[in-house]
């Protein structure tokens, strides 16, 4: 035993400038069970010595930087930090930086491993896509286009060699078209899939979509903007070929005006469905409805700007149990017999009546019933009054209430209700 204790003392105390590599690791894994935000130990790692600063670099897998892409020397030198100082780096989020991303590739083509990159609302050209079909071990590419010009002749014909891609965002790409979704639906990996606003997409190109079989998430929609009014060419012809997408679990059609209630029988189809948009799809009627209540596994349905649907159209869903968020913005046929359709909904957490102007005092008597609820719209009710109010006094889970444009309330009253449900100032959602 003293021997022991002898060896010991001789021994030199492990240095803990020198932690192994393996053992940072773990204390890195560690922190990120316990914390949702960055990983603080990298970010003070670097300041410890060289040894710590290493491991630092290497354990940094993503980065965003902030710095606009331009022509600068600065850009470029950062450019080149990213690809020769961490390593291990395998995703970039290049989203912040905006502008031009031309000056970037040169210094980037290294990073060989790079699995995720987001240049959602770059300034590309084509000479970009072809930097970008490099890498590839790409599964996460966004080259989204909201707010930009889209500036790219082709937006897929470079990257048909990119067949790992999982996620693949074009949103407001206008050169997307049928040829390109070709080439799309040979992206056998993909998990997700936007189109919002690729406008040129008809039935024809729906067709490639079917092959895509592992897809969870779909968005075909055309989504207006303050200063555009998109309309999509999709029909419900074109739904036809999402039959096969059984793995589907979001859809979004918002927009596609030509869609009706018969589109709505292949949708049906797609039985693992949790989430699905019909926004602004206004040939929807009360027929489609019986056909929405197929779909079991719902839990989120947003009807916004359905205006043919009516009571009788509700009557269909409210054994719909599992639908947690209920959006009817605007259905103006909508009364309180539908909401006794509604008031079934024991899960709903997140329900819109915006603008069902038809809604009265006794509708919300219905309201009351839903206890799992949070979120409640009731903006531009003019019928309902402060005696509606109180049906929803037993609803304890309620956090937001909005009362904007609610005529019969007076605004004093709109204030003093929200005070007493949240013990706060009048918020604008009283307004």
């Amino acid at each position: 035993m003293a021997e022991n204790v002898v060896q010991q003392a001789r021994e030199p105390a492990s240095d803990w400038g020198r932690i192994p590599f393996p053992v940072l690791d773990a204390l890195k894994r560690m922190q990120e069970k316990n914390t949702d935000g960055p990983t603080t130990i990298v970010k003070l790692a670097r300041l410890v010595n060289t040894h710590w600063s290493q491991w630092a670099n290497g354990a940094i897998v993503f980065i965003s930087p902030q710095k606009p892409c331009e022509e600068d020397p600065q850009w470029q030198q950062m450019a080149n930090v990213i690809c020769t100082k961490f390593t291990a780096i395998q995703g970039l989020n290049l989203q912040k930086c905006g502008g031009n991303v031309a000056n970037c590739w040169e210094a980037l083509k290294g990073l060989h491993h790079l699995a995720h990159l987001d240049l959602g609302d770059s300034v590309l050209v084509d000479q970009d896509l072809a930097c970008i079909a490099e890498f590839t071990a790409l599964r996460y590419l966004d080259i989204s286009c909201r707010w930009q010009i889209d500036t790219i002749n082709e937006a897929v014909e470079p990257l048909k060699g990119l067949t790992a891609l999982e996620h693949l965002n074009l949103t407001g790409r206008e050169t997307v078209s049928d040829a390109s979704l070709a080439i799309v639906g040979r992206m056998t990996g993909l998990h997700y899939l936007s189109l919002c606003n690729c406008l040129r997409v008809t039935d024809t190109g729906m067709e490639h979509l079917g092959k895509l079989t592992s897809l969870t998430h779909l968005d075909i929609s055309a989504e207006d903007t303050l200063f555009d009014f998109f309309v999509s060419s999709i029909t419900d012809k074109g739904l036809e070929h999402l039959d096969r997408l059984t793995s589907l679990q979001f859809l979004n059609l918002r927009g596609c005006h030509l869609v009706s209630s018969k589109g709505l029988e292949h949708v049906a189809r797609l039985v693992a469905l949790t989430d699905l948009s019909i926004r602004n799809c206004n040939r929807i009627t009360d027929v489609g409805m019986a056909t929405i209540a197929q779909l079991s596994s719902l839990t989120s349905l947003n009807l916004d700007g359905c205006t043919d649907i009516t009571d009788e159209g509700l009557q269909h869903i409210r054994e719909m149990d599992s639908l947690v968020h209920l959006d009817l913005y605007g259905c103006g046929k909508v009364s309180d017999a539908g909401l006794e359709c509604v008031g079934r909904l024991s899960m709903l957490e997140s329900l819109c009546l915006c603008e069902c102007d038809r809604i009265t005092d006794d509708g919300l008597i219905h309201v009351g019933n839903l206890v799992c609820l949070s979120s409640l719209n009731l903006s531009g009710l003019r019928q309902i009054t402060d005696n509606g109010l109180s049906h929803l006094s037993s609803l304890t889970k309620l956090q937001e209430v909005f009362l904007t444009e609610c005529d019969g309330i007076p605004f004093e009253m709109r204030g003093s209700f929200l005070k007493l449900r949240y013990g706060g100032p009048t918020t604008p959602s009283a307004g």
